[in-house]
């Protein structure tokens, strides 16, 4: 008996890598779920925010000033997710 062998194709799969995106929501194609949709913003909130409230506490900003690193850009990373399949499509950074 002789065997048959078939030739087997290679395949190179590419990880997809995130885009550089603006802060606010983009109008984006996504290859998780093939859709074309606006991203979904989620502000996450780097280290030196909250260095930055607990110093402010520690100083004696107890009146709500603490809070201001919260709102400012350059202390908070901006990640873009698609609305459908909560894939992560990238990230801004200030």
């Amino acid at each position: 008996m002789s065997e048959i062998t078939m030739p087997v194709s290679q395949f190179q799969v590419q990880p997809a890598t995130p885009k550089p995106m603006g802060p606010k929501s983009t109008f984006i194609y996504c290859s998780s779920c093939n859709k074309k949709n606006h991203t979904v913003v989620l502000k996450k909130h780097k280290a030196i925010a909250w260095l930055s409230c607990l110093l402010l506490c520690l100083g004696g900003c107890i009146c709500g000033c603490c809070l201001i690193p919260f709102h400012m850009d350059s202390c908070s990373n901006i990640e873009h997710m698609c609305p459908e399949c909560k894939a992560f499509l990238g990230q801004y950074r200030p």
